[in-house]
């Protein structure tokens, strides 16, 4: 990168990619979530040399805690209904995917909300819940919450999103009426929120 892009590489929705392709919320949410663990991000790049990012925590004291296994199947049910996924990120929406998949789901993924609505109209009365990612390029999580409710149909909804979202958001931007699970994924708790929801 060039230094005016990497002096603004941590700005949100800052992105250099296509219109469409990007959010620029990328290394917003590191950013975030390295400084809630008291850390500090340090990038060096160069135009045609490569970029390095170092990720600085603060050197742990105590002893660890000792370690016992369980196996996650254990504490959380899957099911057999069918999700839309909305999520703009390829990675989280191919990983989330899998997961909800091995559980025993069947997942209709969609990389946008205009996408999601298309997916939604044409599986309209297949759908059993939609989860969908606060913020997005084109339409916000919120945004197609409504569009969802004007249409009139019966739905289920979960909002996701990660702290540095929530602050692009605006903290009281979220329904509290609508479940938030957090980004990065926790298995236990998107899963678990998914059958609180499902169940209802």
């Amino acid at each position: 990168m060039d230094p005016d892009t990497l002096r603004q590489a941590f700005e949100p929705f800052f992105t250099t990619k296509a219109p469409g392709r990007g959010t620029g919320l990328g290394l917003a949410m590191v950013y975030g979530l390295t400084k809630q663990q008291a850390g500090f991000v340090h990038i060096t790049s160069e135009p045609g040399r490569g970029t390095t990012a170092r990720l600085h925590f603060p050197a742990i004291t105590e002893a660890p805690w000792a370690v016992h296994p369980r196996r996650v199947q254990d504490e959380v049910r899957g099911g057999a209904e069918t999700v839309l996924l909305v999520e703009d990120e390829e990675a989280l929406r191919h990983s989330a995917t899998r997961v909800l998949e091995a559980f025993g789901y069947t997942v209709i993924a969609a990389p946008d909300g205009p996408a999601a609505l298309e997916c939604y109209d044409a599986r309209r009365g297949s759908i059993d819940l939609v989860i969908s990612d606060l913020v997005m390029p084109q339409m916000t999580g919120l945004q197609l919450h409504e569009a969802l409710r004007q249409r009139g149909g019966p739905f289920k909804f979960v909002l996701a999103s990660g702290p540095a979202g929530r602050e692009v958001a605006g903290r009281d931007a979220t329904d509290p009426a609508i479940p938030l699970v957090s980004k990065p994924w926790e298995l236990k708790e998107l899963l678990g929120v998914i059958r609180q929801v499902l169940d209802r």
